[in-house]
């Protein structure tokens, strides 16, 4: 049997919440979303920063992938 570690995922997009490398293009890039998953508190200013920060990067990685899967298979 292997074991696992995954984060937990969000509840409203689905992605994980989770800041680690090895999840880049699968993590959830909304501070909100972790604070209404219960993550993080509305003071926890740095590592919403942080979060933020990876949001530009993540949504470009997600729509390069979606349009490259879509040449592929289409």
């Amino acid at each position: 049997m292997i074991a696992t570690n995954k984060p937990d995922r969000c509840p409203i997009c689905g992605y994980y919440l989770t800041t680690l490398a090895e999840f880049a293009g699968s993590r959830c890039v909304d501070p909100g979303h972790w604070q209404a998953a219960g993550a993080l508190s509305p003071r926890d200013y740095f590592p919403m920063a942080q979060i933020a920060s990876q949001a530009s990067v993540e949504y470009h990685h997600r729509v390069t992938n979606q349009n490259s899967l879509k040449s592929i298979c289409c």
